[in-house]
């Protein structure tokens, strides 16, 4: 299938109408149209020019890409199209897919007023090499830059508060080049496997003190990164596994982080130094296990928890002191921590296993 007009009479393109018409090269909609899903033209990227009927009320085309009539939504861009694109100063949203698997697209600059991009909105854009997010993104969706391979520095603005599941993911057997990310002052969440195996990820730097959250697998198998400096607001959760397996991890440095979750920092095999901050609540099970290289230990003393094999197999362990807060050692808490040499227990642990 090469081209489509949609007649007149039809209101409403669903769901996966022509998804996978990867020869589809025209596409002209009717005037009668008020309704067309994200995923009506997934898996099209031979798409190079859309149409829209004069008459339509609900939508135009400048430009060769699709909006709403009012132009405050980029509904899709042609995918076979090539080069560098700005999005129009009226945008407020891209819409989920809008750009999912251009293959020729280079450049993508932000539009000014734009708020959310999407969930898939840039997905697998092999040839795209840099995102200028403008200053005024609020939103980016799940999956929205996921597979892509070209980008080599992310820089956020202020403006950003939360960063969708799997938005910046890689698959394995895809290699990436994305060496540095920086976060704005604003960022509030970090979704799940949000950078997920970005193995030359060497630089992140937060900015700011309103993280509420890293999510579950978000830093994994980020191979590269050797130092985390973090400050959170207070109640900050870093979730499971955030930052699992990320060998050349040296030196961590937190703040206003209030629970660190179950294997955060599990099989760390360079990690020698942790400084905690004041604040810390919990840490949970397996969080450094298998982290061969820690030598100290300095809990803090807001500390309460301390989960099960939550430092077990740091074989360079000499000593720790547990905090007077923490009331119970869990089940094989620091076994196999084969140098540990001074162990002194604080004034509420009322059970050790």
């Amino acid at each position: 299938l090469t081209s489509i007009d949609i007649p007149n009479k039809v209101t409403k393109l669903n769901d996966n109408t022509f998804a996978y018409c990867t020869s589809l090269k025209n596409v002209s909609i009717g005037s009668g149209c008020t309704s067309i899903s994200a995923t009506a033209f997934v898996n099209t990227s031979s798409i190079d020019r859309i149409t829209v009927s004069e008459g339509n009320k609900n939508f135009t085309v400048v430009d060769g890409v699709l909006y709403n009539k009012d132009m405050t939504t980029l509904v899709l861009y042609p995918k076979n199209c090539s080069g560098e694109f700005a999005v129009p100063d009226t945008v407020t949203t891209i819409a989920d897919y809008a750009f999912y698997e251009s293959p020729n697209i280079t450049k993508i600059t932000i539009g000014k007023n734009v708020k959310t991009i999407g969930n898939y909105a840039f997905y697998n854009c092999p040839a795209l090499f840099k995102v200028d997010f403008g200053n005024a993104v609020k939103t980016i969706g799940s999956y929205s830059f996921a597979v892509n391979d070209s980008i080599e520095s992310i820089e956020f603005p202020d403006s950003l508060e939360s960063i969708g599941d799997n938005a910046f993911k890689i698959y394995e057997g895809v290699e990436n080049k994305l060496k540095s990310v920086k976060f704005g002052k604003g960022l509030k969440t970090i979704g799940n496997n949000a950078f997920y195996r970005n193995q030359k990820l060497t630089n992140i730097e937060f900015t700011g003190e309103n993280l509420t959250s890293i999510g579950s697998n978000a830093f994994q198998d980020c191979d590269s990164l050797t130092e985390l400096n973090l400050k959170g607001n207070g109640e900050t959760v870093i979730d499971f596994r955030a930052f699992y397996c990320n060998d050349a991890l040296k030196k961590i440095s937190l703040a206003g982080i209030k629970t660190i979750g179950d294997g955060a920092f599990e099989y760390c095999g360079d990690l020698n130094s942790v400084n905690f901050g004041e604040g810390l609540l919990s840490i949970g099970s397996c969080a450094f296990l298998n982290c061969p290289n820690i030598e100290t230990v300095c809990l803090p003393e807001s500390l309460t928890t301390i989960g099960s094999e939550a430092f077990k197999d740091c074989s360079k362990l000499t000593s720790i002191d547990i905090p007077n807060k923490v009331t119970e050692l869990n089940d094989i808490t620091f076994a196999n921590c084969t140098s540990l040499k001074n162990v002194s227990i604080g004034s509420g642990c009322t059970s050790i296993s």
